[in-house]
């Protein structure tokens, strides 16, 4: 059986609009420096995934844009304020366009993305029973957002991000008959959005390959933001998990699939 045309397609929204929910702990270049960080490592990690036939940056900003030609990403223009949603569903028609089997939506901000997780999700649906039509879901860590969707075709299924996407996600994909199978991939689980989130960045700093630009970034601004994110959230006690960063060993995790009820 031939393998699907697959391709991935990563949103990324104008940079002077980059996490603006981490203002109080990071000025305007830092955040864009870090967005770019984790743009660049999403990209080299795509790169090395054979199953993956193409990537696709939906995007206006012209850093993003010059990113993505570094990779041999194709770049397809944002319509105007169109938000995440439109934004997937502009790319969903253009691979629909181009006759792409499948479509494998990422987010940008996933620092600690491992291509083997990545490329076994890809494998994993080339065994499903509905090869014509199918969804795969992978949620945050929390359970609570989308990190991960695979549409046969692309434009299978109308995109939900937002509030409790994860579960709007599977209900509306239930509700067309589509059987979604929901994955677990552990290392696309953390996006940055909060201090929070960034205070998990920090403390698994040691997932981050030594070479990649979010390592890189961290490691920058590494002292500034143990006191910055002890101060603005005393009750997390960052410091004491931040002690124990350098000696947390990397586990490995196998993907895990159930079908949604």
């Amino acid at each position: 059986m031939t393998r699907p045309l697959t391709w991935a397609v990563v949103p990324v929204k104008s940079l002077t609009d980059a996490k603006s929910r981490l203002a109080d702990v990071l000025n305007d270049r830092a955040r864009q420096h870090l967005v770019l960080a984790m743009l660049e490592d999403l990209l080299a990690v795509l790169h090395k995934i054979s199953a993956i036939d193409q990537v696709l940056i939906v995007t206006n900003d012209a850093r993003s844009m010059e990113l993505a030609q570094r990779y041999n990403a194709l770049i397809l223009p944002e319509p105007t304020s169109a938000g995440l949603n439109l934004a997937v569903l502009h790319a969903a028609n253009y691979l629909d366009e181009h006759q792409v089997a499948r479509m494998l939506v990422l987010p940008a901000d996933i620092p600690f993305a491992q291509a083997d997780e990545i490329r076994e999700l890809v494998s994993e649906s080339d065994t499903q029973p509905n090869q014509a039509s199918s969804v795969t879901l992978v949620s945050d860590q929390a359970g609570v957002g989308t990190n991960a969707m695979m549409l046969t075709p692309p434009d299978g299924m109308t995109p939900m991000y937002g509030e409790n996407s994860f579960k709007r996600h599977t209900e509306y994909a239930s509700e067309l008959g589509l059987n979604p199978v929901l994955a677990s991939v552990p290392s696309v689980g953390l996006d940055i959005d909060t201090p929070d989130d960034l205070l998990s960045l920090l403390v698994g700093r040691e997932r981050l390959a030594e070479q990649s630009c979010t390592r890189a970034w961290v490691d920058e601004h590494f002292d500034y933001l143990t006191a910055k994110l002890a101060y603005k959230s005393p009750s997390t006690r960052p410091n004491e998990s931040l002690k124990e960063s350098k000696n947390q060993s990397v586990s490995k995790h196998t993907i895990r699939r159930e079908h949604a009820l």
